[in-house]
C-alpha cells in the first residue's frame, strides 16, 4: 500500500479508520508499513495503516460547520473476542 500512497504527499485526503472516525488534512508522510502522518490546522496526526478503512483525495477540507452535518460512518472493527471467532468459523468449515 505504501507504495500508492506517495501519490497523496503534499495532498489534500480524507481518512476513515476502523471506528468510522474522519480525519481530513494534508498527508506529510508515510512509512514502509502504510502508518499516515496528517497534518491538520497546525496539528499532526499519526494515524497506524491496520486502523485504515479508506483514504481518498478531496479538493478541500470541509469546514467545522459542515463536518457536524455528516453521519459518522459506522465502525467495522471486529468486537468478537477471538475465542468466539474461532468457534463461528470452526462451525461454518464443518457445515460447508
Amino acid at each position: 500500500m505504501s507504495a500508492l500512497l506517495k501519490d497523496y504527499l503534499d495532498k489534500k485526503v480524507m481518512l476513515v479508520n476502523v471506528d468510522g472516525d474522519t480525519y481530513y488534512g494534508e498527508m506529510k508522510g508515510f512509512d514502509h508499513a502504510g502508518n499516515m502522518i496528517l497534518l491538520k490546522d497546525s496539528k499532526i496526526c499519526i494515524i497506524r495503516s491496520s486502523e485504515v478503512v479508506l483514504c481518498g483525495l478531496i479538493d478541500d477540507i470541509p469546514e467545522e460547520k459542515e463536518l457536524a452535518k455528516l453521519q459518522k460512518f459506522p465502525a467495522c472493527k471486529n468486537k468478537l473476542p477471538f475465542k468466539e471467532e474461532i468457534d463461528i468459523w470452526s462451525e461454518r468449515w464443518a457445515n460447508r
